[in-house]
């Protein structure tokens, strides 16, 4: 049983032999939806603390409860017992971030920070928390606590609440509130911060120049505040913090003890349960063998290693329990991380029983008044209008993040933003999608055409994402050079809507900007109604940028 005294002496080898058994509980592996035939070996083999749902896993929540019960059934047919049975985990932040989209979902950490109540965050993170808690999730790896200083930054933006350290952290705790009353596990991430960095640590090993100055000041203040707050785990991020290691030898914070041990747990006095962001992200695995990799991140002082890839997690735990067995890694480290993570499993039961839920209706609408209270409109709205029905047409063009947006439609693409459009009894005219990373001559190209079917009482309303993340050729952004050769075109008919951070409109000059910070449904929605006067903008802009006019 994993409860047992993990000791080095008296009974020590019979000690030994079980800590070795329950190696496994130290690890959370993602499932291959495409090699579901696999999965009964893997959790056989690894007998895993937990298993986090991937996308490719789910679709609606109906497939959580599929899976939950799938991945039960394995564990009772292996004779698992019921103490070592893995905890089912999610990464649902709300907003960009979300495996399931019919459900109570926040509307994302920017949003929130838009709308700059801590009664919405309560809200929105305990709602969405409840409808996991009921289809079987019982840790949920959010929120993202990072603070985003670096516009460019392409891997985090509206997953942060803003940009204020001190903001930053009142969200953190309403978070962890609302999720603990929600009966779920908390995770912030991504320790200790990933908003200043300008690469994704997803494709490369990003380099933060801070020194420890620096990072009190800003990036670790969220996480005071939620460990005050008792929060249920804490997630090590693959970056490099050059001024802490000081080695010169580029290592990510998930594999070092300065950062882990060091900082974390003794300069920061936290004694609770530490994992990785999954070591599968290029910034570890392009980086060093899998079979090290494990050991490096247990002794640096991690507890719990997250992994979504079949062969690279194989690796971990085959390379961990050699470690062990040879001495490199002590029984009495592993047995340390065991119990954090019994105790762990000891906080999920009692906040899983002791919450009394709200009704559906409620989740539904505190999700929604998040959503509509954090349009935030940056550049006015007082000289563009959008014809009603019948008198004229609303052009959209739509700039996807993910080809997931795209949905088939009888043979046809149809475009969230129609959707949206569709909802408020407008007349959509041309819809065109085009992917955020679009090559300048296609965009020009593009704005020349359509400008060329706008009718005299048409409009065009063009949906921006994050277009300061992904510059032309020139250094320019390609979807602001489109912005300006349409508006150039059609003067007073063009206006913008952010489904990302806001900080592109600083180069939009006086073209009418809002900001959704989402491209889910109910944000467009919301969006849309603001356009045409039906819904206030009543969110304040959560980051600081200068506009540049010309």
């Amino acid at each position: 049983m994993l409860g047992i005294a993990y000791t080095e002496r008296g009974r020590g080898m019979m000690n030994k032999d079980r800590l070795l058994k329950d190696v496994g509980q130290l690890f959370q592996i993602s499932l291959p939806q495409e090699r579901r035939h696999v999965w009964r070996k893997l959790i056989e083999d690894i007998r895993p603390g937990s298993i986090v749902i991937q996308g490719a896993n789910v679709s609606r929540a109906q497939d959580l409860r599929t899976f939950v019960r799938e991945v039960s059934s394995i564990c009772l047919d292996a004779g698992i017992p019921e103490n070592t049975m893995p905890l089912i985990g999610i990464t649902q932040e709300g907003g960009w971030i979300s495996r399931i989209d019919d459900i109570a979902n926040s509307p994302g950490n920017m949003a929130l920070g838009a709308c700059d109540s801590p009664a919405s965050t309560y809200s929105s993170y305990r709602a969405m928390s409840e409808e996991l808690r009921m289809w079987g999730i019982q840790w949920n790896l959010a929120p993202t606590v990072d603070i985003n200083t670096e516009a460019t930054n392409p891997i985090i933006g509206v997953r942060s609440f803003g940009d204020d350290p001190e903001t930053v952290s009142r969200h953190t705790v309403y978070a962890i509130n609302g999720m603990r009353d929600g009966g779920i596990l908390s995770c912030a991430k991504h320790f200790p911060g990933h908003g200043a960095s300008k690469s994704d640590s997803h494709i490369t090993l990003p380099e933060i120049r801070r020194d420890m100055e620096e990072l009190e000041k800003v990036e670790l203040q969220p996480y005071y505040a939620a460990i005050r707050n008792d929060v249920d785990s804490i997630m090590i991020s693959h970056i490099y913090f050059p001024l802490i290691e000081k080695s010169g030898v580029p290592i990510p914070a998930s594999l070092s003890r300065k950062i882990v041990t060091d900082l974390l747990r003794n300069r920061m006095g936290y004694n609770g349960l530490i994992l990785t962001d999954s070591l599968s992200m290029a910034a570890v695995s392009d980086n060093y063998p899998m079979e090290t990799v494990a050991s490096m991140a247990i002794e640096a002082g991690v507890d719990v290693l997250e992994c979504a890839v079949p062969e690279k997690y194989v690796e971990l735990y085959d390379g961990l329990v050699a470690s062990v067995k040879s001495g490199k890694v002590k029984y009495g480290r592993i047995a340390e991380s065991l119990k954090r993570f019994q105790k762990l499993k000891k906080i999920q039961k009692r906040v899983w029983g002791n919450v009394k839920a709200w009704s559906p209706a409620v989740r539904k609408h505190v999700t929604s008044i998040s959503t509509f209270s954090a349009i935030t409109e940056i550049n006015s709205l007082k000289n563009y209008r959008v014809p009603a029905s019948g008198t004229g047409k609303v052009h959209t063009v739509f700039f996807s993040r993910s080809r997931l947006l795209e949905e088939k439609n009888a043979g046809k693409i149809e475009s969230p933003a129609t959707r949206a459009l569709t909802e408020w009894g407008l007349s959509p005219g041309v819809s065109l999608q085009l992917p955020r990373t679009v090559q300048l001559g296609r965009a020009l190209k593009e704005a020349r055409n359509i400008s060329t079917v706008v009718g005299s009482k048409d409009v065009v309303v063009v949906f921006m994402n994050d277009a300061l993340s992904v510059q032309g050729d020139d250094g320019v952004p390609t979807q602001i050079a489109f912005v300006k050769e349409l508006a150039s075109r059609l003067e007073g008919k063009v206006a913008v809507v952010g489904t990302g951070t806001p900080y592109e409109a600083s180069l939009l000059g006086k073209i009418p900007y809002i900001a959704a910070y989402s491209y889910r449904d109910e944000a467009l929605l919301a969006s849309v109604g603001v356009l045409i006067g039906a819904v206030h903008a009543g969110g304040h802009i959560p980051v600081t940028y200068r506009f540049r006019r010309k």
